[in-house]
């Protein structure tokens, strides 16, 4: 009888552990059943959501990185059904946020695996409240060493892909403004190159897209104006040389945005970009040294002089044979010729 009853009392045990994972696998997928609402959530529906969040944002903080994996893939999958509603979308961001609170709050005591997973959620959420955390964190994130800059680059990639995703009308003015403050105060925190490269790439998704309105648009060009200038200034220090990397996909965007737009917004480039441009030219003669000494420095910042003067053309109309001279001085190291060509078209 003692036998029996133990293998009862484990069958038992092991049926009602199935019964419960089950169920929570059920409810999981039962937040898909009102992913499309365009209602406020019933008091049942909020309550299977939240359960649904808290049991995998607390895989998401796990140490194990299989469970990770799978926690972002099922918090992710409900946010891909076609049709998705705003209505669903901002009840789940307000959920996830508050349930991942302690990881974007402290993260320098989250792996850097942790934090770009959770990055990711909020990326697919696609919400006002959630671009500007991704914002704030990236503007809050401090300190140097190979995990701050693994922080440091996934929120910023994640924003950057999460402003081009996100429907203008779920982000208030208010909020464009915050999160655009951010991205300016994180560029002197940036580090590397690669992460001024995806700050500038998510302040463009401001300026480029035609249904945000343009005074918000002409105030994030601005803003990439400045993320340029500020990159280019931080380059003459010796620990920073290496931001010339970022010039290059910089003055790349800003062409591809130039030849997207339209009316007054292509007025308004001109008149912002120009300076910028000519300050790329200044700025290879002012860095001439620890630029042309590593080959992929040099490199890239060739292509920025290429293409900045491509750019000033195309916005100027203004066809100088000397600009072209400028860029041949600079591929065969000629400082003086560089200093005379640009001069002849600067001045």
């Amino acid at each position: 009888m003692t036998k029996a009853r133990t293998i009862l009392t484990t069958s038992l045990a092991a049926f009602l552990a199935l019964f419960m994972i089950q169920s929570r696998m059920a409810e999981a997928q039962d937040v898909t059943s009102f992913s499309r609402t365009t209602s406020p959530l019933t008091g049942d529906q909020t309550r299977q959501l939240e359960s649904f969040i808290e049991s995998n944002t607390t895989d998401l903080a796990s140490d194990t990185a299989d469970k990770v994996v799978a926690a972002r893939k099922n918090l992710i999958a409900p946010l891909l059904r076609a049709g998705t509603s705003n209505v669903f979308r901002e009840a789940f961001g307000k959920t996830f946020i508050s349930n991942t609170e302690s990881m974007l709050k402290n993260p320098e005591e989250t792996s850097a695996f942790n934090l770009s997973n959770v990055f990711q959620v909020l990326a697919f959420i696609r919400t006002g409240e959630t671009n500007e955390m991704l914002a704030r964190i990236l503007a809050d994130t401090r300190g140097e060493g190979i995990q701050t800059d693994a922080r440091r680059n996934a929120a910023a990639s994640m924003l950057a892909i999460s402003l081009k995703t996100t429907s203008p009308e779920m982000i208030r003015p208010r909020q464009y403004n915050s999160i655009m403050r951010s991205i300016l105060d994180a560029v002197n925190e940036a580090g590397r190159w690669s992460v001024v490269q995806r700050e500038f790439e998510a302040m463009s998704a401001i300026t480029g897209n035609r249904k945000i309105p343009d005074d918000i648009r002409e105030k994030a060009l601005e803003n990439e104006a400045k993320i340029l200038d500020m990159t280019l200034s931080r380059m003459a220090s010796e620990n920073e040389s290496g931001l010339s990397r970022a010039i290059a996909p910089m003055i790349l965007m800003l062409r591809s945005q130039f030849i997207g737009l339209t009316g007054s917004m292509r007025q308004s480039f001109q008149t912002t970009i120009s300076p910028s441009l000519e300050l790329v030219i200044r700025s290879a003669d002012e860095n001439w040294e620890s630029i042309q000494k590593d080959m992929a420095s040099r490199t890239s910042f060739t292509i920025a002089l290429q293409q900045s003067i491509v750019l000033h053309q195309l916005t100027s109309g203004v066809t100088d044979q000397n600009m072209d001279k400028t860029v041949a001085a600079w591929k065969s190291g000629d400082r003086l010729a560089f200093q005379k060509s640009a001069a002849e078209w600067l001045n």
